[in-house]
């Protein structure tokens, strides 16, 4: 893998995919609305589909939501970020553009650079990333929505070394 070869890409591959749907594993064990899994192999993750008639549901970004439908998912949103951070993982990756909406439900969808978030050097950064732009997105159609806040909502679901680094 160090050199680039292609052999080396391809067993990195396999392992970004084991990544990917062993968190989706663990966090639907959990309760967060994550795609069931239904197979990995080296090359893909085959998950269930969020949707209706075979059409995958639209993310955050393709939908008009009403001021009550916002704060619901809002709140989906960081339940879901309570759980993750109680499984030790960090999303890395989140945005409107990977949490499917349906029919007042969430589903956060694309995990393959979720990070550990008691092991990684950058994880506070990462959750403080994840955390803001999730706030940027609800703040942009009316939801009332301050960084600090949510950070210190999930603080106890946080572990020690994260929660250390994200003192007020």
């Amino acid at each position: 893998m160090a050199r680039g070869t292609r052999r080396g890409r391809t067993y990195a591959f396999g392992m970004w995919v084991h990544h990917e749907a062993e968190c989706l594993r663990v966090l639907r064990e959990r309760g967060a609305d994550v795609p069931a899994v239904i197979d990995a192999n080296g090359s893909a993750v085959l998950m269930e589909l969020i949707g209706d008639a075979g059409v995958p549901a639209p993310t955050l970004r393709e939908v008009d939501l009403e001021q009550v439908e916002a704060c619901g998912a809002f709140e989906q949103i960081v339940r879901n970020l309570q759980v993750f951070l109680e499984a030790d993982i960090i999303h890395a990756d989140l945005s409107p553009y990977n949490i499917l909406y349906q029919r007042g439900k969430v589903t956060i969808i694309d995990l393959p650079q979720a990070v550990d978030a008691r092991a990684n050097d950058n994880a506070a950064d990462l959750l403080v990333r994840d955390v803001t732009r999730v706030c940027a997105f609800f703040g942009g159609i009316g939801v009332e929505c301050d960084v600090g806040a949510v950070l210190r909502r999930l603080r106890p679901a946080m572990p020690p070394p994260l929660a250390e680094m994200l003192v007020d």
